[in-house]
């Protein structure tokens, strides 16, 4: 009788952990397939990790907001509430510490806070690319930024809940594997 309150237990253990990852993959696929589409400019970043060779680094344009309130802190954890400017680029609307009831917003954390501008982090700064392609995609990445095209570089981010997930990086108006298909200075990369 021992034996078989064990498996009970052990059986009910292991669907738990199974059920936790695969409600973080349908939540992500959710975003992905039917979120709101965002377009987050990027802007160039300084390599910090020379071992980051399955994905591109990203750093967005739109990472700063002024609040009102200048009850934020470096950590501390909130919302922000996306809209799109004139360009039709994503742009924070307002910076919130609940959760909001309504819109498309991303759950942030604060960098830092200066005469009422707070940059935030977002959860999503890498794309993640073939293991053979993303060290060529991010000199590609940050070489286009670094020329100021007219065509601004930028992620589409579905955003679905509080789950932002980043589809693709566009480059001159291409997805960043074509781009790198067409731009590629290695031939074995293509």
């Amino acid at each position: 009788m021992k034996i078989k309150y064990i498996i009970i237990a052990f059986a009910i253990t292991a669907l738990a952990q199974l059920a936790i990852p695969a409600q973080m993959v349908w939540e992500n696929e959710q975003a992905y397939t039917s979120g709101t589409e965002y377009k987050f400019k990027t802007q160039p970043i300084d390599p910090n990790d020379p071992f980051s060779g399955k994905y591109i680094s990203l750093n967005f344009e739109a990472d700063e907001v002024y609040v009102q309130d200048g009850d934020w802190g470096y950590g501390d954890m909130g919302y922000v509430v996306l809209g799109k400017d004139k360009d039709g680029f994503a742009k924070i609307d307002t910076l919130v510490h609940e959760k909001p009831d309504e819109g498309d917003f991303i759950k942030i954390t604060a960098d830092y806070n200066y005469d009422d501008k707070v940059t935030v982090t977002y959860p999503f700064e890498r794309f993640y690319m073939e293991e053979s392609k993303a060290p060529e995609a991010e000199l590609l990445h940050r070489d286009y930024i670094s020329k100021n095209n007219k065509v601004p570089a930028y992620a589409i981010v579905a955003v679905k809940g509080e789950v932002a997930v980043v589809k693709d990086v566009i480059l001159d108006g291409m997805p960043i594997k074509e781009y790198v298909e067409t731009h590629s200075k290695n031939p074995d990369s293509r």
